[in-house]
């Protein structure tokens, strides 16, 4: 996916969910998807 991005011109990079360049529970909280639980997983109004 990351290749696909990068050759349509978006500056993508894979990263890996545990341990990763970026938190994924924090990104779906800044990004108003839902909230970071107590068990650090991000809580959506769906799940």
């Amino acid at each position: 996916m990351a290749e696909f991005l990068q050759s349509k011109g978006f500056g993508a990079s894979p990263n890996h969910s545990m341990g990763g360049q970026l938190d994924y529970s924090m990104a779906v909280e800044w990004a108003g998807f839902g909230i970071t639980g107590r068990h650090s997983m991000a809580i959506t109004p769906k799940n």
